[in-house]
């Protein structure tokens, strides 16, 4: 698999796992980050062997329309026997995937989000991609090595299969305007309830505890669904 924004090898899946439960649209929660496979559209056909099973590709056609042309393999490039480099532009190629959520939380400091936010750092082993992650530099809690950022918790979805990042900023406060907003979220309790989990703002003040945004009473907190397909790219921002 590779990040399809760095191209970065990030791990890998055995062929059996892509066809079966880690297709497009799936979270996959590796060692250090969590990502989602990408729709076909990002898909590097130049590196794709044909399958050539003409009964297969019939029942297909009949289930999904005459528009299915052909049939691939994933995205690969087999290495050569013995000359093994991970810094080559063939160690790239891969199914493509996109970090999700892209909300992070450092374990250090608590600072809550999203991964441009200036102060995250995406720290690459090309011997061992499963040791790939974002580490948030400068962190004022720690001195020497920066710390693992990890993926948030929480996320929203609708009953219409779409699936997007937690509205955090509107959140936490509540509609109220705030000039560059920095967040915080914690833990107060050892059970890992929503109602011992609170995000905070450093620049105005305001707290909230993620007890509102769920059963019946959330549906009036949440803003409405933005239609968001993040492994196609498309989301309708209005709701």
């Amino acid at each position: 698999m590779n990040d399809v924004v760095n191209r970065h090898k990030v791990g890998d899946l055995r062929p059996s796992q892509v066809l079966f439960s880690f297709g497009v649209g799936s979270l996959v929660d590796l060692p250090n980050i969590s990502v989602m496979v990408m729709g076909i559209d990002d898909w590097d056909t130049n590196h794709t062997l044909p399958i050539s099973e003409d009964r297969l590709l019939a029942a297909v056609k009949a289930e999904l329309g005459h528009q299915v042309e052909r049939l691939c393999y994933p995205p690969f490039v087999a290495d050569a026997e013995g000359n093994w480099n991970p810094f080559t532009e063939a160690n790239k190629v891969g199914i493509p995937v996109a970090p999700f959520p892209r909300w992070v939380r450092c374990p250090q400091c608590d600072l809550l989000a999203p991964l441009n936010f200036g102060v995250f750092e995406l720290k690459v082993d090309p011997f061992r991609a499963d040791r790939t992650r974002y580490v948030h530099v400068n962190c004022n809690k720690t001195k020497g090595k920066a710390p693992t950022v990890r993926p948030v918790r929480f996320l929203v979805a609708c009953e219409q299969g779409h699936l997007d990042d937690f509205p955090w900023i509107g959140y936490v406060h509540q509609g109220q305007a705030c000039d560059k907003p920095v967040l915080r979220l914690r833990e107060w309790g050892v059970s890992g309830s929503v109602s011992e989990v609170q995000v905070s703002c450093d620049t105005c003040g305001a707290k909230r505890r993620m007890r509102d945004a769920f059963g019946e009473d959330g549906k009036n907190v949440l803003p409405k669904c933005r239609g968001r397909r993040p492994h196609l790219r498309d989301y309708a921002d209005k709701g």
